[in-house]
């Protein structure tokens, strides 16, 4: 291991042998339930207060933002059983279920995963994945869009997503790139470094090791997403955001994983 990066009073570090960098040290699980609880905003929003809130224009920007992510589902399964890790107040939930999906949430924050169960009626299990004890195989579809990052053991969660999708499910997930252009031309003010809440920072690189050591197959790939679209905009041409993005150097990493065959094998235990 080594000093990366010291940001606030928690440092990030990255590990010579796979690449994998995090928050060190990080939070315990009762600081991080504390502070999705109390402090974390939705987009710097508060949860919505009634089903008439939700449909409203304050939030039409994380409608915008779902759009996106439910297509990646629609592209690989048009029904079934789907999990969203990190559901926050259940957006695309809410789409899914639209679409015949039968869908069920996690979420850290209490006040988000209230308003999923009581307003929304979905059901969603309020906590850390670990703790949910759903059945192997429960679900044809999990996704996690911008919260794999959030936790402090990934490799963790990613171990128990594959006990629990279907044989011939999929994982579907987007995270920051702490490989991409961003990340490299702001350093320590990289928007996506967050290191109060963002535990772990992933490469393409990192990324598909992770997947590979706990039987995944995936393709990754990057994309400015909405947050980076406007940005990037201001430093490179067209040709060139394009050669960015077919070299993987986007502000987002974006990945599509299916179990493969055989056991889990030994990887980065980082």
């Amino acid at each position: 291991m080594m000093f990366f990066r010291e940001i606030f009073a928690e440092k990030v570090v990255a590990c010579r042998a796979c690449g994998f960098v995090w928050t060190n040290p990080q939070a315990a699980s009762e600081a991080l339930e504390k502070y999705y609880s109390e402090n974390y905003l939705l987009e710097g929003l508060s949860v919505p207060s009634s089903l008439e809130g939700f449909l409203g224009e304050k939030y039409k920007e994380i409608w915008f933002s779902k759009d996106r992510d439910l297509q990646l589902i629609l592209e690989q399964k048009g029904h079934g059983r789907l999990l969203d890790i990190g559901c926050a107040s259940g957006t695309l939930l809410w789409l899914a279920s639209r679409h015949g999906f039968a869908v069920c949430g996690v979420e850290v924050a209490r006040r988000s995963a209230d308003f999923v169960r009581n307003v929304l009626g979905f059901d969603v299990f309020c906590g850390e994945l670990k703790n949910a004890a759903f059945a192997p195989s429960s679900f044809d579809v999990v996704t996690m869009f911008h919260s794999l990052e959030h936790v402090p053991d990934p490799r963790q969660v990613i171990r128990e997503i594959h006990r629990i999708l279907a044989s011939d499910g999929v994982f579907i997930g987007v995270v920051p790139n702490f490989g991409g252009w961003s990340s490299q031309k702001f350093g320590p003010a990289w928007i996506w470094l967050q290191p109060q809440n963002h535990y772990s920072h992933f490469t393409p690189e990192s990324l598909g090791k992770l997947l590979e050591a706990e039987n995944f197959t995936a393709k990754i790939w990057s994309e400015e997403g909405r947050y980076g679209s406007e940005e990037i905009r201001k430093y490179f041409n067209p040709a060139e955001i394009n050669e960015i993005v077919s070299q993987r150097k986007g502000s987002e990493l974006l990945f599509l994983a299916r179990k493969a065959a055989g056991q889990t094998i030994d990887g980065p235990t980082c």
